[in-house]
């Protein structure tokens, strides 16, 4: 394998959050609402909730699943009715 094939681009990096930034981009906060919650964010990630990557012994989020995460857990339709929808 050739070493152009291992090399990523800042866009690429861009595209992963460590957990901090991740409790941001959810908008998840301790109670203060200041203090981004990161143990919220390892407890969905123990149970399975959310998708996180571990290449180094950090703990990174796609930021493109939890978009997706965010996006299917859409509560109400077209008709008004309201569901949660896992």
């Amino acid at each position: 394998m050739s070493t152009s094939n291992l090399q990523m681009n800042h866009e690429d990096l861009d595209d992963y959050l460590n957990t901090t930034e991740a409790a941001i981009y959810l908008r998840i906060f301790k109670s203060d609402r200041v203090t981004p919650c990161t143990q919220t964010i390892r407890n969905l990630l123990s149970s399975k909730k959310i998708r996180g990557y571990k290449p180094f012994g950090s703990i990174l989020f796609k930021k493109s699943e939890l978009q997706y995460q965010i996006e299917c857990s859409r509560i109400g339709n077209q008709n008004g009715n309201f569901k949660v929808r896992r």
